[in-house]
Order: structure tokens, then sequence, then C-alpha cells
């Protein structure tokens, strides 16, 4: 959770590609109040400090714009069942380089075959390492 919270840190959201603006006191997907997450003294993000929401949250909150963004059908809910398809990847992908990805694709091709898709892409244009094989990487069957 920490190296989540130093990479959140280090991102810089802009207002085109963030909705963190918007909830920095309420969820926008509820309309409640965001409960500050406990963090240890001294391990506080600017991140964290300014939103008061967990790196994660954040993570989840800017992938779930993303998604939108890109009119995305998957409602991303977790970081485990909502990226089995690998629509959510490539959501990702197609809203940082537009050029690579047609969304369009995604339904007429099995699961391994999107996140295989996904991970190559992340790897040959964003220099993503991959980290995941698709048979292993969020049970696609």
């Amino acid at each position: 959770m920490f190296q989540i919270e130093e990479l959140a840190s280090a991102l810089s959201f802009s207002s085109r590609h963030s909705s963190l603006d918007s909830v920095a006191s309420l969820d926008s997907w509820s309309g409640s109040p965001i409960p500050a997450s406990p963090v240890p003294a001294g391990r506080i993000s600017p991140l964290h400090r300014r939103f008061r929401v967990s790196a994660k949250k954040a993570l989840l909150m800017w992938v779930r714009d993303q998604c939108k963004e890109v009119h995305c059908t998957v409602n991303v809910k977790d970081f485990k069942t909502s990226w089995r398809s690998g629509e959510a990847f490539l959501a990702i992908l197609l809203a940082l380089r537009p050029e690579l990805v047609d969304l369009s694709r995604v339904q007429n091709r099995s699961n391994q075959e999107n996140l295989e898709e996904a991970f190559h892409l992340a790897e040959r244009e964003l220099h993503i390492p991959r980290l995941l094989e698709p048979q292993g990487a969020v049970g696609y069957s």
C-alpha cells in the first residue's frame, strides 16, 4: 500500500485526466463523505493530505474517470474482478494514447486476448514492464 501511495504522490494529475479535484470531500459515486484512511504518522503523502483519501481509492477513482471518458463498458469497482476482461486495462491505454486502442474490438475477443493486447501495448508503446501474464493475471476464464 505504501508503494501505491508513493507512486500516487509522484503522479501529476491534470484536471483533464482526473476527477480528484471534484471529490476532495465527497465520493462522487455515492455522494457520501470520504473518511480519511489511517496512515502512520510520517507516511502521509501529499496526495493523501490534499484529498483525504487513500492512494488506493485515489487510483481507483482515476481509473473510473479514465474509463468513463473513453466510454468503457466495465464498471470498475475494485482491483480484482473488474480487470478480468482486459477492457479496463485497454481503456486506460486508450485514455493515455487514443491511437493505440480500438475498444469496439474488445467484445469480439476473449479475455485472454484483450489482456495480452493491453500488456503488449503497455510494454511496447509506454515502456511499462510486463509483470503479469494473461493466464494468471486476474483469472481470465
